[in-house]
């Protein structure tokens, strides 16, 4: 390809946009690659030098303070020789005392060859390797004499040579009082062991490791260099820059010993004059680095090649590509013109002057028009017009026209439902495009409107037995009292008595199917024109039109004697009650809370009544609730107020007559009323499950009690079973215990019969809680409701109570001494006390006490008392 040619190619190439921008992208990659490849060896090089430093900085402060410690030790032994001879009591000790007193101060520094005694000509006087009879020269004239010039209380020298060697020596002068020189203790350290002592440590690769005195003579150097060491250098300004406030510096420059490029570490010797220095070659902190930069370098090269090839590739595609486009915009053409055309919804588009542009086949079949006409160009109106002409269109066209071209022009969405020629509801939207130009959509929305039509009603009834629901319900109640001053109405509410039971007993699939059957027979009960909803669960409404109260009655009458029969559910013939409240409308009531707030209270006096009833409201009813309500808010301030109070009954053990613990009863001091018996408020307060504050509160005063009493009687509370299904039941019982101090085995808890026919599975693990915590379990009113033995075998009961209506009959009744009879004799095979209740005669206690009952109370043994004795005590009086 000539020149020219490939000029012309870039030229055509770089015209397309994308292959500009990729190309662009190419060279900025490579840019960052390259300075990414710089910025990352930097980094590297940086970090590989202070890997080295910090390798240098490490192994001067151990070498330098490991020789600080030697040579403080040094200058402590050689204080105390100074002092020892300064002491008047060894001025006229002999030359063999001195021998010693150095040998022995020498013996303890392993890194000082000999500590030795010169006077102040350089005389040898005594040394610890050897006892002198008489002086000699030693040879140290040189410091002596500095000594002599300076006041320094001590001077470490620079390497000198000696006998043995080079050494340093750590000279400290004893003086006159005048300040005149008298002599001088040295020590004597031998390079040899300093030497050892450097070599201990070492560096890697070229490092070595340098101890020189402060006028640059080498003290020491790892590895060895004998022809180095006593030698001195120039060390530049580490002399002036190594201070006691500046212990430390780090260097990168020539080696003084060697001359080459060294990067290290210097550090004073404190107190001293000597410094460590720790170096390894720049060459050879580098050397790692070097072969990464190398290998980083080939692959950013590998890197910004492989992209340029990659690019190179993309650009060769983008124009094979870009060939291609215009064949491809064909083919989308055609799949374009297919969709439309195969599309659901019919589509129409129009172009500003309102002339058609896209017609799809779904439009014209939605509308049975002929495509001769109905074609692109053809004007708006002239599709209307074609439909009026053909039927699918009825009404004024120029009038829809208008309004059409007027929501465009307002900016609307214009949307209208019509009838298509085949009976289903179609939906036409409008909608005016940004070019001018505006879009016609159709689409069949039959089987939505059927979907809104199915929410609706699903909104307005219950979905498992198809009655009106609680809204719809409410709205007819509504319109019905709007009417009622010229049609009376009744308000019928029935619940299910016993629905709950069956429920549980054979499941919701059961339970629901049983809903379903009931309401099929309300709606049988009932006239045309009244209303049977359901409200929820097991609660029925009936609104009776045009009713009086017999016919509410009536109506009442035929709904109870309608669930008579037996209900058959999947396989199972159950026999349903229902308990009923009727509330007539009145002109003066307006709004239908008031109407259902009656209904519900007559529904309520039916089932108190007995169930399976009807009530009608009557005015007591609403006074009555009334005054629970007050009650409940009167309870709820008693329980704030201390209004609350704990009576105790002793129970005597039979045999002995002797207390064996007492029963904790609940007394309500009210303000106003007296004293409320428990009967009154104690199952309004289980309803209200204000029963768990007053249970916790009768517990925790019950056991404080118990706990001051100085015997081992118990004491008994009664729990409600809303207090055992609670969840926290037993840990509140061990919190009590707790703070009270009292033992759990002196705390007995009642529980009554009906409490095992709820959630037995919960119920049954706190019970085994409460005997894990060692608490015993009673059970109250045995034989009374639900006896079986099952409870006695799967709950963990210790003892049984006896119910008050068989002993009260006990001496008249052979029955009611058979049933004793059992019970004790059951007790006692299952490892079970027994406690009677209710004694009042002599000849009951005396039947009892026959027949092997443990334990009684009663009127005739004690009645509650406010307190318990401290002391545990009998009343004689109480026991006959």
């Amino acid at each position: 390809m000539s020149w020219h040619a490939a000029k012309s190619s870039l030229r055509t190439t770089l015209k397309v946009k994308p292959i500009r921008r990729l190309l662009i992208t190419g060279v900025l990659f490579s840019l960052a690659a390259v300075a990414t490849a710089i910025a990352v060896g930097s980094h590297f090089r940086e970090r590989a030098l202070h890997e080295s430093e910090r390798e240098h900085r490490n192994v001067v402060l151990l070498l330098a303070e490991h020789l600080a410690q030697l040579l403080q030790r040094l200058d402590m032994a050689e204080r105390d020789i100074e002092a020892w001879l300064a002491a008047p009591a060894h001025l006229a000790l002999d030359p063999l005392a001195v021998h010693r007193l150095l040998q022995a101060k020498s013996a303890d520094l392993a890194h000082v060859s000999r500590i030795t005694l010169v006077d102040a000509n350089g005389q040898l006087l005594n040394s610890s390797d050897e006892y002198l009879s008489q002086h000699r020269q030693s040879g140290t004239h040189a410091f002596i004499e500095e000594l002599k010039r300076t006041n320094s209380d001590r001077l470490l020298t620079s390497p000198v040579t000696t006998a043995t060697g080079l050494t340093i020596v750590l000279a400290r002068p004893i003086r006159a009082n005048d300040g005149t020189l008298l002599a001088a203790i040295l020590g004597v350290l031998d390079l040899d062991r300093v030497q050892d002592l450097t070599a201990a440590v070492s560096l890697k690769d070229s490092g070595n490791i340098s101890i020189f005195h402060t006028d640059g003579s080498l003290v020491a150097r790892a590895p060895p260099d004998p022809q180095a060491v006593g030698r001195r250098y120039d060390i530049g300004s580490a002399r002036a820059y190594l201070t006691d406030a500046t212990p430390e510096r780090i260097f990168r420059g020539l080696g003084p010993v060697d001359g080459k490029p060294r990067i290290g570490t210097l550090r004073k010797v404190q107190g001293f004059p000597l410094f460590v220095a720790a170096s390894t070659t720049t060459v050879s902190v580098l050397a790692a680095w070097s072969s990464q930069i190398r290998l980083l370098a080939l692959i950013t090269f590998a890197a910004i090649t492989v992209v340029a090839l990659v690019l190179l590739f993309i650009a060769r595609e983008m124009l094979s590509a870009f060939a291609k486009s215009e064949r491809r915009v064909a083919r989308e053409r055609e799949k374009l013109d297919l969709a439309v055309n195969n599309m659901s919804q019919g589509l129409l588009l129009y172009d500003a002057q309102q002339r058609l542009e896209i017609c799809n086949r779904s439009y014209l079949e939605m509308f049975g028009l002929s495509s001769d006409v109905i074609k692109p160009g053809c004007s708006f109106r002239e599709v209307v017009r074609h439909r009026h002409a053909t039927g699918s269109f009825t009404g004024d066209v120029e009038a829809y026209c208008t309004a059409i071209e007027n929501d465009l022009a307002a900016g609307r969405v214009a949307r209208t439902l019509v009838t298509a020629s085949n009976g289903r509801t179609v939906q036409m939207s409008n909608k005016r495009l940004a070019n001018g130009s505006w879009i016609m959509t159709m689409e069949d929305v039959t089987e939505l409107q059927k979907s809104h039509a199915r929410i609706a009603h699903l909104a307005m009834h219950d979905t498992l037995t198809g009655l009106p629901n609680r809204a719809q319900f409410r709205e007819r109640l509504q319109a019905g009292l709007e009417a009622a001053g010229h049609e009376p109405l009744a308000l019928l509410f029935v619940d299910l008595d016993n629905f709950k039971f069956i429920n549980d007993t054979y499941g919701h699939v059961v339970g629901d199917a049983l809903l379903c059957g009931v309401a099929a027979r309300l709606a049988g009960s009932v006239a045309e024109t009244d209303l049977v909803a359901r409200l929820a669960g097991d609660e029925f409404a009936i609104v009776q039109h045009k009713a009086t109260q017999s016919d509410a009655e009536a109506l009442a009458e035929r709904i109870l004697a309608a669930l008579t029969t037996p209900v058959s559910c999947a396989g199972h013939d159950l026999d349903v009650n229902a308990s009923v409240g009727i509330a007539l409308s009145d002109p003066a009531i307006a709004d239908v809370e008031t109407l259902i707030r009656r209904a519900d209270l007559a529904m309520y006096a039916a089932k108190a009544a007995g169930k399976r009833g009807w009530r009608v409201f009557e005015r007591d009813m609403e006074d009555r609730a009334q005054a629970r309500r007050n009650l409940e808010r009167d309870l709820r301030r008693a329980l704030a107020e201390s209004q609350i109070e704990v009576h105790y009954q002793p129970i005597f053990d039979i045999r002995s007559r002797a207390v064996a613990g007492h029963e904790a009863l609940m007394r309500w001091r009210h303000p106003s009323r007296g004293m409320i018996s428990p009967a009154d408020f104690i199952p309004m307060a289980e309803e209200t499950h204000l029963i768990i504050d007053l249970g916790r509160f009768i517990l925790h005063e019950a056991c404080r009690q118990a706990a001051l009493r100085k015997d081992d009687t118990y004491i008994a509370v009664n729990v409600s079973p809303i207090q055992l299904v609670s969840g926290h039941f037993a840990l509140d019982t061990a919190a009590i215990l707790a703070s009270t101090g009292l033992r759990p085995d002196r705390l007995a808890l009642e529980v009554t019969e009906s409490v095992l026919m709820q959630d037995q599975e919960n119920v049954l693990k706190t019970m085994q809680e409460l005997t894990m915590l060692g608490v015993n379990l009673v059970l109250d009113d045995f034989g009374t409701g639900y006896s079986s033995l099952s409870y006695l075998q799967r709950f963990p009961f210790h003892k049984i109570k006896i119910d008050r209506s068989f002993v009260s009959t006990l001496c008249v009744s052979k029955g009611s001494e058979q049933i004793v009879t059992t019970i004790l004799a059951l007790a006692n095979s299952l490892g079970m006390t027994t406690t009677a209740e209710g004694v009042e005669t002599e000849a009951q206690l005396a039947m009892l006490a026959g027949l092997g009952c443990v334990e009684a109370q009663g009127f005739l043994l004690g009645r509650p008392e406010a307190s318990m004795a401290a002391d545990g005590s009998a009343d004689a009086s109480c026991v006959a």
